[in-house]
């Protein structure tokens, strides 16, 4: 660069980028180096080391760049910084999580009553539990009290709703220990039900139970304040709720299961033809309430696609312990499945299955290696050094000491003999 400086010749491809500038650049002669304006131009070998350095405080993208900046100049600045915060582990495991994935819908059931949701709502303050089962066709809701989730207390309430309606041929639950344990198991394969768990710490998986229990809680809630006895309000809570046209459908939960009309508390009129055909004015109606929330939800959602794929190494949110947790585990897993929104990471024969949101693409450690290899090197080489016998070592107390107090004004050291 010095001699281009004295015959003028930037047409070297590694003098290139150099050349925009070239009527800024000085020569320091007393430091013998090269300055754009009042920063110190640094040579290609120079570059990766000293970006690194500058992200040792990892302050960020722009505060990165505006230290670098402050000092030195070289090209493609703004890329380096780019590549070593994006790489470091300590920034990605402390970054933000990922946007949501664009909002897939449930399509809706071809029958009544052929594919069930289920989920537990509890405790409440009495001790006890509701089981709720939500037909995924109709949006008919069946509620059961119990004192317990225990399998023994579950499935006879199971046997119950099914006697009135029928085997379902599907089941969705949650994780729960309940739906996890074996003997849940052999009852399902007993009946012939394909049991499908939901994403774990995914709650948008059970998403029609999760929304059926807001309005039952606050049914419940509304006893409570009303000195009401609050097993008699959920029954009333549920035929007032199947017949309710529900939201999606437009359709009474109860017609579309029963094809007829239930007879509710509000008067009504006679009917000559019990028999109520509502199916196709569901069906369209399910499918113009959906497009809409999805659209909604995906615009106010900024949501983003994932282009996480098998064999992606990826770290994986995790919960906040402390001040001290970070929004994501610092070990690397990689992805050995990929179902729509469903990834599953395995470690070490460990598997784990969670939402795409869950996981971010670990792009490598560009860390300052040796830097840091070279530092452990110098403190290891120095306690080696210093390094004294077993023998010769001394035992100190490990209680805690406590200064001592002083009273009145300390003594001049002159004056003692």
């Amino acid at each position: 660069m010095r001699a281009a400086l004295k015959t003028g010749c930037w047409n070297t491809d590694d003098l290139k980028p150099y050349k925009q500038i070239k009527d800024e650049i000085t020569i320091d002669h007393a430091n013998h180096v090269l300055l754009h304006g009042k920063r110190i131009i640094l040579q290609s070998s120079l570059q990766d080391r000293v970006t690194k350095l500058a992200q040792l405080g990892h302050q960020g993208h722009s505060k990165t760049k505006a230290l670098l900046r402050e000092y030195v100049w070289f090209p493609n600045l703004g890329k380096l910084v780019k590549l070593a915060i994006d790489g470091c582990l300590a920034c990605q495991s402390l970054a933000q999580p990922n946007p949501s994935k664009p909002l897939l819908s449930t399509p809706m059931s071809d029958h009544p009553w052929e594919h069930v949701k289920v989920d537990f709502c509890g405790p409440l303050l009495s001790g006890h539990y509701l089981l709720v089962i939500i037909d995924c066709y109709s949006c008919f809701p069946e509620v059961e009290i119990l004192q317990s989730t225990s399998c023994m207390k579950v499935i006879p309430k199971l046997d119950s709703i099914f006697a009135r309606h029928g085997i379902p041929v599907k089941l969705t639950s949650n994780n729960g220990p309940l739906f996890q344990s074996q003997e849940f198991k052999r009852y399902m394969q007993h009946l012939g039900i394909k049991h499908h768990h939901s994403t774990p710490l995914w709650p948008q998986g059970n998403s029609e139970v999760e929304a059926f229990n807001k309005p039952l809680i606050k049914a419940i809630k509304a006893a409570h304040v009303e000195n009401r006895p609050w097993q008699q309000e959920v029954h009333k809570f549920l035929l007032s709720y199947r017949s309710t046209p529900h939201s999606t459908m437009n359709v009474p939960p109860s017609q579309l299961l029963y094809n007829c009309q239930i007879r509710g508390t509000l008067p009504t009129l006679p009917r000559k033809h019990h028999l109520i055909d509502r199916h196709a004015e569901a069906h369209d109606n399910n499918e113009l309430k959906k497009e809409k929330g999805r659209n909604y939800a995906n615009q106010h959602r900024r949501t983003k696609r994932s282009f996480i794929k098998i064999g992606d190494k990826v770290l994986i949110k995790q919960g906040k312990r402390d001040k001290l947790s970070t929004n994501f585990n610092t070990t690397p897993n990689t992805i050995v499945s990929v179902n729509g929104s469903r990834l599953t990471a395995e470690r070490n024969g460990h598997k784990v299955t969670r939402n795409a949101s869950f996981f971010k693409k670990f792009k490598g450690q560009t860390q300052d290696d040796d830097y840091n290899m070279n530092y452990q090197t110098n403190i290891s080489h120095d306690n080696e050094s210093n390094e004294l016998p077993q023998e010769q070592l001394l035992r100190r107390s490990t209680r805690p000491k406590t200064q001592t107090k002083l009273y009145g004004e300390p003594i001049i050291s002159s004056l003692i003999p």
